[in-house]
């Protein structure tokens, strides 16, 4: 059962009560203090490859049965600690594996975790900032407010796809829970009570669809993979049979309780209205949700998958 076909129409609203940030870096210096609040993520999350397994398991299988290729090459977007991935069945699948990072050490980590590997299909590109200005937002902070004239310089930076340095004719290209990762770095530094929040959530995340579409080949896949609540807010995820996730997902998104930005009405009518994005896209296909142990936390999940014109 598909997450929008239950418990009727979902709402389209973007902004929730809540953003679900686990953005804490208010102690670094204002240069590195968004990149420090993704390494710390990371860091948190290193061990945690058997919590994963579940997640992994269906992150893995739906990345295979995404190609079409004999010999295809999938890139990663927000690989971190590769703990979303099981390289030994990737492997069998594509001939090549590019690994997305800003942190390069995360990435060494979670390829040298599952060895032994055929190395030579798995090229890592660390230090690589998905958005392309981290480097503004960086400055910014709740004592330190942006002027409207930063504003608009960011917002403008956001209009454009970072040029990455990545291959652009992949088969398969997929975001495996960073987009919210990506949102953290607007509730920490600009605020989620700023009056132009939402507008730097809803830029970023189109900037994000563009980079994947960018990175595909014509007749390849995109695989955009989100969370979209945790159990702190939606205790029931703890417990709950799995045949009532998708119904209780939807209710809760008619309830506004998810991560601003990842409602999956909004995100999946962005590949069919937004004139950057729709021309580009032939089919779209929203996924069932499961559920991802992280932490102390479970986080519903879901995602979209797309063709590439």
């Amino acid at each position: 059962m598909m997450l929008a076909a239950s418990g009727g129409s979902l709402v389209g609203t973007e902004q929730t009560v809540y953003s679900g940030s686990d953005f804490n870096a208010g102690g670094s210096s204002p240069v590195n203090r968004v990149k420090d609040g993704h390494l710390q993520h990371n860091l948190s999350t290193r061990d945690c490859w058997d919590g994963y397994a579940h997640h992994r398991s269906i992150v893995t299988e739906m990345l295979m049965r995404a190609s079409t290729a004999d010999d295809g090459s999938l890139c990663v977007l927000g690989a971190g600690n590769c703990n979303d991935l099981d390289f030994q069945q990737l492997q069998r699948t594509f001939s090549a594996i590019h690994l997305v990072d800003l942190d390069d050490d995360a990435l060494s980590d979670g390829v040298n975790r599952q060895l032994p590997l055929e190395r030579s299909k798995f090229q890592q590109h660390g230090h690589c900032d998905l958005t392309g200005v981290i480097h503004l937002l960086a400055d910014w902070s709740a004592s330190r407010q942006p002027t409207a004239e930063e504003l608009d310089a960011c917002l403008q930076e956001l209009g454009q796809i970072p040029q990455l340095g990545l291959p652009n004719a992949c088969d398969v290209v997929a975001s495996v829970c960073v987009l919210t990762q990506l949102f953290d770095s607007v509730v920490g530094t600009l605020g989620e009570t700023h009056p132009r929040f939402v507008e730097f959530v809803t830029a970023m995340r189109t900037q994000h669809v563009r980079l994947m579409l960018k990175l595909l080949r014509p007749g390849g896949v995109g695989v955009l993979i989100t969370d979209v609540v945790a159990s702190t807010t939606l205790p029931q995820l703890l417990t709950m049979p799995d045949s009532d996730l998708p119904q209780t997902i939807a209710r809760a998104i008619n309830e506004r309780n998810f991560f601003t930005g990842t409602n999956p009405a909004i995100l999946q009518s962005l590949f069919h209205t937004q004139p950057e994005i729709a021309p580009q896209v032939s089919h779209v296909r929203l996924s069932t949700p499961w559920r991802w142990q992280l932490l102390n936390k479970v986080h519903a999940v879901y995602a979209i998958e797309v063709t590439r014109e």
